[in-house]
């Protein structure tokens, strides 16, 4: 009997510690208030009016790791056309080695030549995956290089 009870209450704490889990997996993005102020600043977007899109920040000015920065414009580059993502490009300069790849991608992008987004409290230092929908976060992912393939399964499946 108490094998029985001792089984339960274990389940239960297993379902609770699930459940707690995967509520925190869709937490506010705790920098979005300086993701709004930049890109309604910069580029005149508000974040409030978006149904449905993906903003990918890709800072290559730094390419602290330049073969990280070409796998994730070869998976950018693999994805069907989508015109819900918008690829913003942090600091590239007009010789950058990434240049035609960025330039033959098949989605939306627009640049940030100055590398304007530090001056706001973002929280871009490496790439990151920002999925709103109807004006709230819906998902964010920190796309370091072991997390390319989670990004790319990200935008196959869920927008």
């Amino acid at each position: 009997m108490k094998k029985i009870i001792l089984e339960k209450v274990l389940l239960l704490l297993i379902i609770n510690i699930l459940f707690v889990t995967s509520c925190n997996e869709k937490k506010e993005y705790k920098h979005i208030k300086g993701i709004e102020k930049y890109l309604k600043k910069e580029f005149n977007i508000e974040l409030s009016n978006e149904k449905n899109r993906v903003f990918y920040f890709l800072p290559v000015n730094e390419c602290v790791s330049c073969n990280g920065t070409n796998l994730e414009l070869k998976m950018l580059q693999s994805l069907n056309p989508k015109k819900n993502i918008l690829l913003i490009i942090v600091g590239m300069s007009h010789n950058s080695r990434f240049k035609n790849q960025i330039d033959n991608l098949n989605i939306p992008k627009i640049y940030d030549l100055n590398s304007t987004i530090y001056k706001y409290k973002s929280g871009v230092s490496k790439p990151l995956l920002l999925h709103i929908k109807n004006g709230k976060v819906n998902f964010y992912l920190k796309v370091n290089d072991l997390k390319i393939n989670d990004a790319k399964k990200y935008l196959q499946n869920s927008i």
